[in-house]
């Protein structure tokens, strides 16, 4: 027995295979012919095709062009056609890779002739670049002289280039995403949850502080670091299809009670109706929501509900959330008033009515009391017709064109922009027996039928169609134009964009569906074969919703608050308050004192502010306000760096405004005084070279 052990030992151990890398991110794609398979798109994917003819004339138009053609012409020829691309993390890094990340990028080429063809003429081009790449004595990967470990290789009819790692590794690529008979162009995955690990690993080695690692456990906390994307793109010869999985995080947010307890159901669609230009629907628990955030944001020391209780005034989650359902919908649609922006509606699940109203009679009595201050231009009015409560925002004796309106009916809120939209809405609710359900096209998308939906996005592009085909003509002409050649006539692309009958000829309309698929989340996107054709329609809903105008408002808002700042001389950080303001005004006196300092004194600067304050032989100083002057708003002396040589240049700065992340302000009013280097103390001005 002992023999046997001694043999044991003795005889020669395998060495353990490395542990593969973790993938963050990987992603596989077609190339774009594998896109563009409709043949309404044919122009369009011919015209890109010529976009690496237009790169390479640039070297010849574009003065100090520094990328010679050839590397240009390469790096096309890499990008084209079927390629894979994978990002991981190696557990046991290189020794001169100063983060462990690896990556490897495969294109296949075709035969192993073209690859290796390929291989060879790119080290060339390097090497007359003076790299002096040198093929390797074995016939193995080629070494790239880099500054990190990198390799290049002919494996097959694939050409490889890796970063930090000499042997591949599986991209981990996702499969069996899209519907059977579906075709993929792209799928691919990221890793969400271990680029939040990795992210705060390397802030943890770079000294991250207190505030990183609250905002990490705060993502942590929401679930959000074992969060995975898998996705996928393809089409059959039908429609197109784009697929995305979160394998796992329906288990998360169950666990946090976001997850409504019976999915979105047919009620609250059947309160769209049939002829609806656009509409998003969605489940979710808004209290287990608030909860969920309330957790996240004590890490970070906030206390979500109280601060939203004090800014509103009222419970959050006793006036506004518990009377909430968890089920709501917002449309656009002929019914409500012919499709467009103004026809929009929202449908929102009662829980408590009872509540709601009481929540709401405080709302009225709020703006009852600015009566006054309103002069009376601003009314919510109130009236009941029909069994029903309608409350209408009012402008009296003004030509406002703008009447939102707020209804509830049978469990629902409903609210638009016009009153008359809104008592579209409420006869569908009353009569829903043709909605959105009953749509033909809706009903030939669906393609999730038994699934507990969770979201649901609608697009009917045949009706919206004719508001986007403007925006896509536009973009077929900047495509056109781009790849045209100013020296060369014979490189035409033609007409891209086919004529507005042919592009709308059987176009198909958008649905994305989200729903559970047992611990899974899934969205599932189906749509027409036609990228132009969904262009338009994506366009036509942009111009039909309320998603344009009202950033429209927001900018225009911000834009107009900041002029009124500026002409009353109030710019300053609205959240920061005026100290920053002192700070721009105090540092723009000290450098015009120094600079004022340094004309009198053969361009030379003080080694010390102290000098600025310092009445000179004829009792003149160059800074008003004494040592006052010399402190920030905090009570901090200002920090100054004079120039080190002729050439550099002085800097002044507050110590407050750079250490108030390591340092609260309340350690500043402990420094009493300001603490001034004897050698700095001049009572008359010091000659040159000792300030020097």
């Amino acid at each position: 027995m002992w023999l046997a052990i001694a043999l044991a030992v003795a005889a020669p151990q395998e060495s353990a295979a490395p542990a593969p890398p973790d993938v963050l991110f990987s992603l596989r794609c077609e190339g774009l012919p594998a896109f563009f398979v409709d043949e309404k798109d044919a122009a369009f994917l011919n015209a890109l095709q010529l976009v690496d003819d237009r790169l390479r004339d640039l070297p010849g138009e574009v003065p100090d062009f520094d990328v010679p053609p050839p590397a240009l012409d390469m790096a096309l020829r890499l990008l084209q056609g079927p390629m894979t691309l994978a990002v991981g993390l190696n557990p046991e890094p290189l020794p001169a890779m100063p983060v462990p990340v690896v990556a490897e990028l495969r294109s296949t080429r075709g035969a192993a002739g073209t690859a290796r063809g390929f291989l060879e003429e790119l080290a060339d081009l390097m090497n007359q670049a003076g790299a002096g790449v040198e093929p390797p004595a074995n016939g193995g990967a080629w070494v790239l002289p880099a500054p990190v470990p990198a390799w290049m290789n002919a494996e097959g009819g694939d050409f490889v280039a890796r970063l930090g790692l000499e042997q591949g590794f599986d991209p981990a690529l996702p499969n069996g995403l899209l519907p059977a008979g579906a075709r993929t162009a792209l799928r691919g995955r990221l890793d969400y949850g271990r680029m939040l690990d990795f992210m705060l690993e390397m802030a943890e080695q770079q000294g991250g502080s207190a505030e990183m690692e609250a905002v990490f456990g705060m993502l942590s906390e929401s679930g959000f670091d074992a969060l995975a994307y898998e996705f996928a793109i393809g089409s059959d010869a039908e429609r197109q299809y784009m697929v995305v999985r979160m394998p796992g995080f329906a288990e998360t947010m169950r666990a946090q009670n976001v997850v409504p307890e019976a999915g979105l159901g047919e009620s609250i669609l059947r309160a769209i109706p049939a002829d609806a230009t656009w509409a998003m629907a969605a489940a979710f628990d808004l209290e287990g929501l608030l909860d969920m955030y309330q957790r996240m944001f004590q890490g970070l020391g906030v206390d979500v509900v109280a601060e939203l209780d004090k800014a509103l005034g009222m419970s959050v989650r006793e006036d506004l959330l518990a009377p909430i359902g968890q089920r709501m919908a917002v449309y656009a649609s002929d019914t409500t008033g012919g499709g467009g922006t103004l026809s929009s509606v929202l449908v929102l699940e009662l829980k408590d009515a009872e509540r709601f109203h009481a929540t709401w009679s405080r709302l009225e009595d709020l703006v009852a009391s600015l009566h006054e201050e309103t002069k009376g231009y601003v009314r919510l009015a109130h009236h009941e017709a029909g069994g029903l409560q309608r409350w209408t925002l009012t402008f009296p004796g003004l030509p406002i064109p703008l009447e939102i309106t707020l209804a509830d009916r049978d469990g629902y809120l409903v609210a638009g922009l016009t009153p008359q939209a809104v008592e579209a809405a409420l006869a569908q609710l009353a009569a829903p027996e043709r909605s959105l359900l009953d749509n033909p096209g809706f009903r030939a998308q669906r393609g999730a039928a038994g699934k507990q939906l969770t979201s649901l996005q609608w697009i009917d592009t045949p009706r919206l169609f004719r508001d986007g085909y403007g925006t896509v003509s536009l973009v077929g002409s900047m495509l056109a134009n781009a790849v045209r050649s100013p020296r060369d006539a014979s490189r035409e692309p033609g007409l891209v964009v086919p004529t507005y009958a042919t592009l709308a000829r059987d176009a198909k309309p958008i649905l994305a569906l989200g729903y559970v698929d047992g611990d899974d989340f899934v969205s599932e996107c189906r749509a027409d074969r036609s990228h132009l054709v969904n262009l338009a329609g994506v366009a036509g809903f942009v111009q039909n919703s309320p998603l344009l105008p009202l950033v429209g408002a927001m900018a225009a808002g911000i834009v107009a608050e900041r002029q009124q700042q500026m002409e009353s001389g109030m710019v300053w950080d609205d959240y920061e308050g005026s100290e920053y303001q002192e700070v721009d005004q105090e540092l723009a006196a000290l450098y015009e004192a120094l600079y004022a300092y340094s004309a009198n004194n053969d361009g030379h600067f003080p080694v010390s502010l102290m000098t600025l304050v310092i009445p000179d032989e004829n009792g003149a100083v160059y800074l008003d306000g004494g040592e006052d002057a010399l402190t920030d708003p905090w009570g901090a002396p200002y920090g100054y760096d004079a120039p080190a040589t002729e050439d550099d240049y002085p800097y002044v700065y507050s110590r407050t405004l750079e250490s108030e992340d390591e340092m609260d302000f309340e350690e500043w009013e402990e420094v009493e005084d300001v603490v001034i280097p004897e050698e700095d103390v001049h009572l008359e001005p010091a000659p040159v070279e000792d300030e020097r």
